[in-house]
């Protein structure tokens, strides 16, 4: 059996790829339900990763930069945000470009 820090080595949207069964990083953000994506990031120890990987993760799937004060706060954003979206982030992200500030209004927003 794996050990938790062998199971995460590599980065988090790596990790995503391959919980997700994608092939390819771009699934993640044009072909997975952001549903199943936010159930994986669910599982994610917040020791895991490092804040800014959780920011570069977010950066990926939302096409907005995001500064989170803390691991555990970007995992429960990213979760909770997609996990009733069955559309992936592109198709989610088309049609819903102010979604954020509504969501998470005390997360800060770079431009």
């Amino acid at each position: 059996m794996k050990s938790q820090s062998e199971i995460y080595k590599g980065s988090l949207l790596e990790y995503l790829t391959f919980v997700t069964k994608n092939s390819y990083l771009s699934n993640l953000f044009y072909a997975t339900p952001f549903a199943t994506i936010s159930l994986a990031i669910a599982s994610i120890p917040a020791e895991a990763y490092s804040l800014t990987q959780w920011e570069e993760a977010s950066q990926y799937l939302l096409r907005e930069k995001i500064v989170f004060t803390s691991t555990q706060e970007a995992i429960t954003y990213l979760a909770v945000l997609g996990q009733s979206i069955q559309e992936t982030p592109h198709e989610f992200l088309g049609h819903n470009l102010s979604f954020a500030p509504e969501i998470a209004p005390q997360t800060k927003y770079r431009g």
